[in-house]
């Protein structure tokens, strides 16, 4: 038997109650468990030497130091399981109660939203590791007419580790330790970010990729260590950053996306080889290892606006009684009907519902819904903030991650009480005070989420990059996420939020500021290539010109003071088409099909905003298409993401939402075996990889570090015959132009690089001669379909004298590859030429 003590010794009741201690420790000899929960009456801490025994091997009773339960059990350490059962103002604490009884019950909930329930096992929010998903056939974890059953045995318990129980290499403590240097770390401007799923990239047994440096293999197929194993190919391919969808412990219905988070410390158990004791935690390790050794940052999609434990349990019923409706599968044939009592109990619903969801409705019974999901958290109430803070700080210190994507960071704008109150930057901006000396700390315990964690000094410190997804069914927010203004001096403290601006020392804040992703350049970008009655200025505020040119009309503010590299520029991402699917489907294509076998929620995905096209059977214009979008990612001034698997032209065979558990099987995985025997696939890969190679090479073009560098470059009217780039400036006839030709000259270039002139005929039908500027130029890529006969499998007569077998960046088609004074450009073609 093990005894207990209210706190550690190590530990005051200070500290206890500022949630400086939360989560287990270990301590003294033993373990600090601490929990908070505002409208608790009464919290059991269980341990369990057997994780699936419906039997403790012992049970506290936690004290109570402000609104934070703790208790201290000695004897107990790394490995230990644990789990707790609260009661509150619905359901007392009764002595004659013992697991699936309803002694004490009043209710599901109250007029105040709680919903405490002792019969629910409930799993800590700052759990490491767990030990596996809730098991629903053991007992079910909800209230309403199961309120009853008891959950032991079925939920997932919290596995007890030891801080720093992994030994890092010396090549992984030096790159932490540059990242901590402002003289060593990587240039913000340099970044390519590549965004995959972290099962589906390596889950396919990989053949080995024939003409590269090595054969990749993954040993561990559809696991952290598996993914790890491929790092060296992103770094062929020439990523530098890889950006994971959601990596942390997820409900056990969260689809093979996993944007269904149960805990935001523990990585999903379902991704380690060996899931024994919390050994996903070293195995992701492992895998971050794995990449920081090829210099390839490790950015996390974190889901922070909803959680794994869903909303209230919908009912789809019948608009019209007593007959079946004609499609069983449209929902407007139904109407959801939500009973109220009827909710999933897992963690924080148990815990304190009223303190971890933003709650609505006359007795608090429903949820604000701004995430799609059914439920929303209350970013703005204290124990969530400390918990975010704590959870990045985390994976930032113990894990070694570089940066977190923030999936509908809208969520996190709202202020506490007020989840309908849309923000807006500017005035949120002001009102913290930060654009005036008296006003530094007035307010900041009303500021937003996005302002503390990018003051935060942990985060700056690590240089950790900050990824906003700016929208949420609630708003759109995208160009409204702050800059740093301060800086904790004493590392400890969230800076503005407990003690206001430390510091405002420059060293970490200078440049430090939110990214975000832009749909403007997903519009554009798409729109441009698809719609042939689109123009150069066809859209607002941010046209052409502006998405190649950092979406200056929404970054280049005086109050928010950001540079072009925080615009993420992306054409496709994990929500919608692949890029070769936008060129192959007019419509979406969810119901059942490769990617969805069960039919499931086949009316999902967008709609609208696609502005994908089929191409139909022409798939030399395709890829040439293809070839357009991939050479306007990378030439586009911004930060570009790639999607996961477009280098290779992945297709979901039409699905644009392929986010369910019967979408993870080998159709949406890597399909490395087919990739790797398409000639035409590998020539993709080729020219993709090559792009990355020029933009990295010219980021004094496509990466500039200010919106004034902008002034170094000028738009052209091709059939004008300029001197120089400051000559035959664009009019309004070449941005309205029904052929969409026009073109652009990067100028100024730096010591030992030279100037770069890129032609655009978008249009469908015309050939046009270019007027080049006076010089020689070479030709660096011409994206028309004479690429394709490089390869030495293709048939055909295009290059057919040419014995090269990969692209030459040099010679890129079967003219000159110098030319002066003019060019023929065919249509739906980009012209790339740099002087000599």
């Amino acid at each position: 038997m093990y005894d207990a003590e209210p706190h550690a010794p190590s530990f005051n009741t200070t500290q206890i109650k500022n949630m400086e201690v939360m989560g287990p420790k270990i301590v003294d000899g033993g373990v600090s468990f601490t929990l908070y929960s505002e409208r608790a009456t009464r919290v059991h801490l269980l341990i369990f030497e057997d994780p699936e025994s419906k039997y403790p091997v012992q049970e506290f009773q936690m004290s109570r130091f402000g609104n934070v339960w703790s208790v201290f059990v000695n004897g107990v350490g790394h490995g230990t399981y644990y789990g707790y059962r609260a009661w509150g103002p619905n359901f007392d604490y009764h002595p004659s109660w013992y697991p699936g009884t309803l002694y004490g019950f009043k209710s599901d909930f109250d007029n105040q939203g709680n919903r405490f329930n002792p019969n629910k096992l409930l799993l800590d929010p700052y759990a490491k590791a767990v030990h596996r998903k809730h098991d629903w056939t053991k007992g079910m974890a909800a209230s309403g007419p199961y309120r009853h059953e008891d959950t032991t045995a079925a939920a997932g318990k919290g596995i007890v580790l030891r801080d720093n129980n992994y030994s890092w290499s010396g090549d992984e403590q030096s790159y932490w330790s540059r990242k901590q240097s402002t003289a060593n770390r990587r240039a913000r401007n340099s970044i390519i970010f590549y965004e995959v799923h972290p099962k589906g990239i390596s889950a396919a047994s990989l053949p080995g990729i024939p003409g590269l440096a090595n054969d990749y293999r993954a040993r561990f197929p559809g696991t952290f260590r598996g993914t790890g194993e491929l790092a060296p190919y992103l770094a062929d391919l020439g990523i530098t950053a890889v950006e994971f969808l959601p990596v942390h412990e997820a409900g056990g219905d969260g689809g093979y996306w996993k944007y269904w988070t149960l805990n935001f410390f523990a990585p999903e158990f379902t991704y380690a080889y060996r899931p024994e004791k919390g050994s996903q935690v070293n195995e992701f390790r492992q895998m971050v290892e794995q990449f920081h050794k090829y210099n390839i940052e490790v950015i996390i999609d974190v889901v922070y606006n909803h959680t794994g434990e869903g909303g209230l349990w919908r009912e789809k019923v019948p608009l019209i009684e007593g007959n079946v409706p004609t499609n069983p599968n449209d929902p407007s044939n139904f109407w959801g009907y939500d009973p109220a009592e009827t909710a999933t109990i897992l963690s924080y619903r148990g815990i304190d519902n009223y303190s971890y969801y933003a709650l609505t409705g006359p007795n608090k019974e429903f949820y604000y819904d701004h995430t799609g999901t059914g439920n929303m958290v209350r970013t703005g109430s204290p124990p969530v903030r400390r918990m975010v803070i704590d959870s990045l700080r985390y994976w930032v210190e113990q894990m070694h991650i570089d940066g977190f994507r923030f999936d509908l960071s809208e969520v996190l704008e709202k202020k506490d009480g007020q989840a309908t109150n849309n923000w807006n930057g500017y005035s949120y901006w002001k009102e913290w005070g930060a654009d005036s000396t008296s006003g530094i700390a007035a307010t900041r315990k009303n500021m937003s989420a996005s302002m503390w964690i990018v003051n935060d000094p942990v985060l700056q410190r690590y240089d950790t990059r900050l990824i906003a997804e700016p929208w949420s069914i609630g708003g759109y927010r995208f160009g409204d996420h702050p800059k740093a203004y301060c800086y904790g001096a004493d590392g400890q403290h969230y800076a503005g939020y407990e003690t206001g601006c430390a510091s405002q020392d420059t060293t970490y804040t200078t440049g430090y500021a939110w990214y975000e992703w832009s749909d403007l350049f997903k519009r554009v970008s798409r729109r441009i290539i698809n719609n042939d009655d689109y123009r150069f200025n066809g859209d607002s505020p941010v046209d052409f010109g502006g998405a190649l040119t950092g979406s200056a009309a929404k970054f280049n503010e005086s109050f928010d003071g950001r540079q072009p590299y925080h615009n993420i520029n992306k054409i496709t991402a994990h929500d919608g088409f692949t890029m070769y699917d936008l060129l192959s489907y007019n419509q979406k294509r969810n119901g059942i099909g490769p990617l969805n076998p069960l039919g499931t929620d086949p009316y999902s995905g967008d709609d609208g905003s696609n502005y994908s096209r089929d191409w139909g059977f022409n798939e030399n214009l395709k890829r040439q298409n293809f070839r357009n979008l991939i050479t306007l990612l990378m030439v586009a001034n911004g930060t570009p993401m790639l999607l996961g698997g477009d280098e290779w032209m992945r297709t979901q065979f039409g699905n644009n939402n392929a986010y369910s558990t019967g979408s993870d099987n080998q159709y949406n995985w890597y399909r490395w075996g087919v990739w790797v025997s398409d000639p035409y696939a590998y020539r993709m890969y080729d020219f993709t990889r090559k792009m990355i190679r020029f933009r990295k090479d010219n980021l004094w073009a496509f990466a500039k570090t200010t919106y004034p560098g902008m002034n170094d470059l000028s738009w052209h009217d091709i059939g004008a015959s300029p001197n120089n780039c400051d000559a035959s400036l664009a009019g309004t006839a070449a941005w309205g132009g029904t052929d969409k030709v026009i073109a652009l000259c990067y100028k100024n270039p730096p010591t030992g690089k030279t100037e770069i002139y890129i032609a655009f005929n978008l249009g469908g039908t015309t050939t046009h001669n270019i007027n080049l500027p006076t010089g020689t130029w070479n030709v660096v890529v011409d994206t028309q379909y004479y690429f394709e006969g490089f390869h030495a499998n293709l048939s055909g007569n295009y290059c057919a004298n040419s014995s090269d077998s990969t692209f030459n960046p040099a010679a890129p088609k079967c003219n000159a590859s110098t030319v002066t004074g003019t060019y023929s450009l065919p249509p739906r073609s980009v012209l790339i030429l740099q002087k000599q």
